[in-house]
């Protein structure tokens, strides 16, 4: 791989910095609050530098998608290479999930904003392509491992299709790590571990689809310490870091 020039160094730090700021901008103040001049007075360079990197606020937001897609991408790519059965690849991606969240807290929050459709739509062509090709990547990944316990012969789907099944899994994981990171007091209302009930109502899902193996036949909580000890052990460091 031929070495990037000074040149070509100094405008790929610069934009990661203006992808840095602007994270923290959008995490802080909203999308109403962010705007390239307020990117370009965080950064310290002037309007037209940020506009030598970005047409508008709109693919910087695009940009933090992607760029946010793609360490999801990664984490669940690592799950699929878990060395278990296939609805432990699964609990993998679950266990993926929380960790990003926790990890990433601010660029959970900013997806919820940057996937708005009104956002997207005056996103260019292209930047709308690569975004689709994250989130195809991600849709994918998981997808395979349906298709492996179809294969093996641990699940069988009559009436819905594979992508029908994630949705469910990620309105459980996804609306449950969006109402953890809100202002509800969890656990005034009973609920005093909130990532251990979002894996619980997604176990309960999984057995109701007949998966196995079912909960009752298998410890997954063994499969939970190995998932954690064989694939994130880095991050779960770096988590560590952070509290």
């Amino acid at each position: 791989m031929t070495p990037l020039s000074r040149k070509q160094r100094e405008i790929r730090d610069r934009e990661l910095l203006i992808l840095d700021n602007a994270a923290e901008l959008l995490y802080q103040e909203g999308y109403a609050g962010l705007s390239m001049e307020r990117i370009a007075e965080a950064i310290e360079y002037s309007k037209g530098t940020v506009y030598q990197h970005f047409k508008c606020k709109e693919e910087v937001l695009c940009a933090l998608c992607i760029r946010s897609m793609n360490v999801q991408l990664s984490m669940f790519t690592k799950a699929t290479h878990f060395n278990g059965r296939p609805r432990e690849k699964m609990v993998a991606v679950l266990i993926a999930h929380h960790i990003f969240v926790q990890l990433f807290p601010r660029e959970f929050a900013n997806l919820q904003v940057i996937k708005a459709s009104l956002i997207r739509d005056k996103v260019s062509p292209e930047g709308q392509k690569n975004l689709r090709q994250c989130e195809d990547g991600c849709l994918s990944s998981i997808a395979a491992i349906i298709h492996e316990a179809q294969q093996q012969g641990d699940l069988t789907l009559n009436d819905m299709s594979p992508t029908e099944l994630i949705f469910g899994l990620w309105s459980l994981a996804y609306g449950g790590s969006i109402l953890m990171g809100s202002d509800i007091p969890l656990a005034d209302l009973g609920i005093v571990k909130p990532e251990a009930t979002i894996n619980q109502h997604c176990y309960r899902l999984l057995d109701a689809f007949d998966w196995q193996p079912l909960t009752a036949d298998w410890d997954y909580k063994e499969t939970c310490e190995r998932i954690r000890g064989e694939l994130f052990t880095n991050e779960l460091q770096l988590l560590k870091q952070t509290l």
